[in-house]
């Protein structure tokens, strides 16, 4: 209907305008060349058709601009100059993690590429400092930030734009940020996103070791503690590590073993600890078997890196075993602590140096008045000289004993030595020496077996138990012959 209205109207607007032009052109006739209409019959039909233009112009415009299709062409036109403004809605999403003791930051946005931004943090003396990121492919992320380096408890990350930006930035949010718009700005329109992050008060162990929480009570020795866990008091030895004893039920104070339970003491005791544990849980005595982290430190490590530890292989927890060697080598070869004492360290444990030698000192000593023992027993006299100083009516039955003795030893043959020193009679008391016998040479060794002057065995044997002044009295002390 508005159509029909409007097209109606359309054409009394150009009747009206016509008709317009055709009364004024005869009015100009009558005026010049005084033919045609009268004045007043011009000016009448010039009139009326003036006001039919006016009406129906009026009229047609009227109805064209309330019209439905009128007034969704301007709202496109409208929409469409908004458009040529180009104004920028920003998008950023900020994600924050404490990886490694180090804070890391990172974010996605629908900024352009290459558009620089400044986060802004606190650090440990509660100052503001920033640092600058650059948006690549989408995201952008700051260098890791150290813990220790920062204000602890909760903190806000700020991001903002930078004042300087690339030209190819500054056509997407103008020169000084005024295309623009959007939640993400504030009160002085710009740019600011922020997020919340908890920075730890104390390092913590890597993140891929899975251990539990604990409260050191009491240092027992350089290498075991008491712990306070689930509720109950726990002993803990320190996992793959061994320590010199600072009171040994046997040895008493071994060498480092104080120093090594005084650095426990001090490192540990009344400490937050991480035990992590491996493959063993426990000792053979039923104390948990655990790598002991304090912070992002892991102390068996520790007492091995100063020379107060030695690597313990006796477990089966070997998840630091290579490292462990890694520094036990390190501290050889600078001579640290217990590997400063010579041969003091052995696999099965440590050696106290002072102990060994006392015991070494002890047996010299025993050797030399064993020694001096023998020395003292008169030695055997040569048959020349015994023959000598024997009385005259004895010297014939000693000159008939003794060849008889010399034939006996001629025929024994060396061989079986170790035949013969392997038999173990059971020498029986020893009778007194007879009186008529000159000759107290024959030698009776620790294995029970005589030895005569001139036999095989007889300059070899250096231990001798007893001296005999006969055969016949070593064969009834219990002392046997030689078998060849």
């Amino acid at each position: 209907m508005d159509i029909l209205f409007g097209l109606l109207f359309g054409i009394l607007m150009v009747v009206g305008g016509i008709a317009t032009f055709i009364f004024v052109g005869l009015l100009l006739i009558r005026a010049i060349g005084n033919k045609g209409l009268s004045i007043k019959s011009g000016a009448i039909g010039a009139g009326a058709s003036l006001a039919l233009f006016i009406i129906s112009f009026v009229t047609f415009f009227m109805i064209i601009l309330n019209s439905p299709s009128f007034e969704n062409d301007v709202e496109e036109a409208s929409v469409t100059d908004e458009q040529e403004v180009k104004t920028f809605i920003p998008e950023m999403q900020i994600q924050s993690a404490v990886k490694d003791n180090q804070l890391e930051v990172t974010g996605t946005t629908n900024l352009p590429d290459a558009t620089e931004l400044v986060i802004t943090l606190q650090n440990d003396k509660d100052e503001s400092f920033d640092q600058a990121v650059s948006i690549k492919d989408g995201g952008f992320s700051m260098d890791a930030v150290p813990i220790e380096e920062l204000k602890p408890g909760e903190q806000a990350i700020e991001v903002s734009l930078a004042d300087q930006q690339p030209d190819a930035v500054l056509e997407v949010i103008g020169e000084e940020g005024e295309l623009l718009a959007g939640s993400l700005l504030d009160d002085d329109q710009q740019l600011f996103v922020s997020a919340n992050v908890t920075i730890p008060a104390e390092r913590s162990p890597p993140s891929d070791v899975e251990g539990v929480k604990a409260d050191v009570t009491k240092v027992i020795d350089g290498n075991t503690i008491i712990v306070q866990l689930d509720g109950k008091e726990e002993e803990v030895r320190l996992s793959s590590v061994a320590v010199p004893e600072a009171k040994h039920s046997k040895k008493g104070e071994q060498p480092f073993g104080t120093d090594a339970f005084k650095f426990t003491s001090k490192s540990l005791e009344e400490k937050a600890v991480t035990l992590e544990f491996d493959d063993q849980e426990k000792d053979k005595d039923g104390r948990l078997l655990a790598y002991v982290w304090i912070e992002d430190v892991l102390y068996n490590k520790t007492l091995i890196e100063k020379g107060l530890a030695k690597l313990e292989e006796s477990s089966d927890n070997t998840k630091y075993l290579d490292d462990f060697n890694k520094t036990q080598d390190k501290a050889k070869d600078k001579e640290l602590g217990i590997w400063s004492i010579k041969n003091y360290v052995q696999k099965s444990g440590f050696n106290d140096p002072e102990k060994k030698q006392e015991k070494e000192k002890s047996k010299e000593k025993k050797e030399s008045k064993d020694k001096k023992s023998i020395a003292s027993t008169p030695a055997p006299k040569k048959d020349s000289e015994k023959l000598a100083k024997a009385p005259k009516e004895e010297k014939p039955a000693s000159t008939e004993t003794k060849p008889k003795e010399e034939e006996e030893t001629k025929t024994e043959t060396p061989s079986e030595p170790k035949a013969e020193e392997n038999s173990t009679p059971a020498p029986a008391k020893t009778p007194d020496p007879p009186a008529e016998t000159a000759s107290c040479d024959i030698k009776g060794s620790q294995n029970g077996i005589y030895h005569v002057p001139g036999s095989t065995y007889y300059s070899r044997t250096k231990n001798v138990a007893q001296w005999f002044c006969s055969v016949e009295e070593a064969e009834n002390a219990g002392y046997r012959a030689p078998k060849r």
